[in-house]
């Protein structure tokens, strides 16, 4: 939807429905797009989840906090500063870093997050993905509190396809 400069889809969660955006601005400008859509349907700050990929943790680790600091993370940063706050909902999902010090990382970073995942990560990030759904739907129905403990005590494994 050019207005929002995003993508926008609609899921059915139970008796309830969500409206999904992707954002179509640079990583560092989401929160414009974010700030517009609350605008243009007249949601409340309570109403918005933000998902983000996050390489402080391991591939199969999801955080789901209730406000927040950015984390050092660009979009958070831009979503923060276009809402004025740091009270929404995030759902962190974890990616791992790309190296194990800072200079490779640093160097990395940008490969590695706009990148694909390697074949060998596929397993697990199909189990990722179930439990992202999953958690949406927990959310829904428990609030995210209760829906918290579940998503933030997960630690998936990578799947062993050998026999």
């Amino acid at each position: 939807m050019p207005k929002l400069q995003g993508q926008l889809a609609d899921l059915g969660v139970g008796d309830k429905r969500l409206r999904l955006l992707m954002p179509q601005t640079f990583m560092n400008d989401s929160g414009r797009s974010i700030r517009a859509a609350l605008d243009w349907f007249g949601f409340e700050l309570h109403q918005l989840l933000v998902l983000v990929d996050d390489m402080d943790l391991p591939l199969g680790r999801l955080r789901l906090r209730a406000r927040g600091s950015a984390g050092g993370h660009n979009g958070l940063k831009s979503t923060i500063q276009h809402l004025g706050t740091q009270d929404f909902a995030r759902l962190r999902i974890g990616i791992g870093a790309p190296g194990q010090n800072p200079s490779e990382r640093k160097a990395r970073t940008v490969s590695h997050v706009l990148g694909s995942f390697s074949r060998d990560e596929e397993p697990l990030l199909d189990k990722v993905l179930l439990e992202v759904v999953d958690g949406l739907e927990r959310i829904q129905r428990q609030g995210l509190d209760l829906a918290g403990n579940h998503i933030n005590g997960l630690q998936l494994a990578p799947t062993n396809t050998e026999a």
